[in-house]
């Protein structure tokens, strides 16, 4: 299922990612030699239908000194079927960023292959490039604080969210080989997004010296802006629910992406719920416990905020929403810690 090229095919750097299925012939590691052989990791399209990373590496590639990058890079192009679909993941697929530990599927063998390849490289980093379905800032996700991720995700973005769960993450699988972290590149489309990723990606080939345990500190600086992610919201199956007004159990308001990354004070409505059903949000946190009785309640027919709430990845795509999940709900990681 896994195909390996110690070298881009022809043509490579100028295909959009629904080309990708017909000249990569599914799934695909790429290695690209460099000055410095020990190698940058990079992944993209572990969803069909997020093109940032993919755009920015075609961006990275067509320059002119790509011929001899500075370092090495192993690249893993995700779920070209669902790329060129333009979804997420197709249907009967499972998502391709929950495959990474514990997978049970056919794609367990893909996933253990593509780790045993990475383990053998040695990078000196890991990246994951993803976009999000709703409004959301470029933000980078790390797994630990105690090694370079907070330093890496510095690199890319001025947001950091701690995120330790789910375990099957393809960056928190590997983040004890190395620095490890995904990149939400916000909606996508945005060239001057698209452009800087490749810068960032540049630069971090041509230097990496920050990433030295030696001279990384310990403790993000004052400025870094931290949060944990404390809780995923579900929309239960059984539920019928609709953003554009349609008459369902769940009528959800239809402006909750503008508040991502943004705190919406005790009250807020997040949906309408239809007259004599007794309709909730699910929210769990990092070990399974049903916590929605303590971000949300019930006010007459209305389902509002139970607190000042920081949620990120609300998405108005009502398919993501059934695929994943509605949002995640965040604290600043000292309050999360108990810091």
């Amino acid at each position: 299922m896994l195909r390996i090229f110690n070298q881009a095919p022809a043509n490579l750097w100028n295909c959009a990612p629904h080309e990708l299925a017909d000249v990569l012939g599914g799934p695909a590691l790429i290695h690209l030699p460099g000055q410095h052989s020990q190698p940058l990791f990079v992944a993209t399209l572990l969803h069909g239908n997020e093109p940032t990373g993919w755009e920015a590496l075609c961006d990275l590639m067509r320059k002119p000194d790509a011929r001899s990058l500075p370092r090495a890079m192993t690249l893993f192009i995700g779920n070209v079927d669902a790329a060129r679909e333009g979804l997420r993941h197709l249907d009967g697929q499972p998502d391709f960023n929950r495959i990474w530990r514990g997978h049970q599927g056919p794609e367990k063998a893909l996933a253990a292959q593509v780790l045993a390849e990475i383990t053998r490289k040695r990078p000196i980093a890991c990246v994951d490039l993803h976009n999000t379905s709703g409004k959301n800032p470029v933000y980078g996700c790390v797994h630990r604080l105690d090694d370079a991720s907070p330093a890496l995700a510095r690199h890319f973005a001025d947001t950091l969210v701690l995120v330790r769960h789910p375990e099957s993450l393809l960056s928190i699988a590997l983040s004890s080989l190395a620095p490890s972290i995904t990149v939400e590149c916000g909606k996508p489309g945005n060239q001057i997004v698209t452009a800087r990723i490749s810068e960032r990606l540049h630069a971090l080939l041509a230097n990496s010296s920050f990433l030295s345990t030696a001279d990384t500190p310990r403790t993000p600086s004052p400025d870094t802006r931290i949060m944990h992610s404390v809780a995923r919201v579900r929309i239960p199956e059984h539920l019928s629910f609709s953003m554009s007004g349609a008459d369902a159990d769940l009528s959800l308001a239809a402006d909750l992406e503008r508040h991502n990354f943004q705190l919406i004070p005790d009250g807020t409505v997040i949906a309408t719920v239809r007259q004599g059903c007794d309709a909730r949000l699910e929210a769990c946190d990092d070990n399974g416990a049903d916590v929605a009785d303590r971000y949300f309640r019930r006010e007459g027919n209305t389902l509002v905020a139970a607190r000042a709430i920081l949620p990120s990845l609300f998405t108005p795509n009502e398919r993501i929403v059934r695929q994943d999940c509605l949002c995640y709900l965040t604290e600043n990681v000292q309050a999360a810690d108990g810091g």
